[in-house]
């Protein structure tokens, strides 16, 4: 299930579902890793690390939303 835009995700960080959604999109981030590195969600007590896994996977799945494939050769 989708989150609601200004939900905290990381309490200790104060970071919204907006801010992981928004890093995710443009493709900077694709791991748990990588969203706290360029959000710094998950960066202190570590207990959103998986509700910030089960976004990335709903992003994921979700075509509009995924990488670009290129049929080009």
């Amino acid at each position: 299930m989708i989150k609601p835009v200004n939900e905290i995700v990381c309490h200790c960080m104060n970071i919204t579902a907006s801010d992981i959604r928004s890093a995710v999109q443009t493709g900077r981030t694709g791991s748990v890793r990588e969203v706290s590195q360029c959000t710094g969600a998950g960066a202190g007590c570590t207990a959103c690390r998986g509700r910030i896994r089960r976004m990335i996977a709903e992003m994921q799945d979700q075509p509009s939303l995924a990488a670009p494939i290129c049929s080009a050769r």
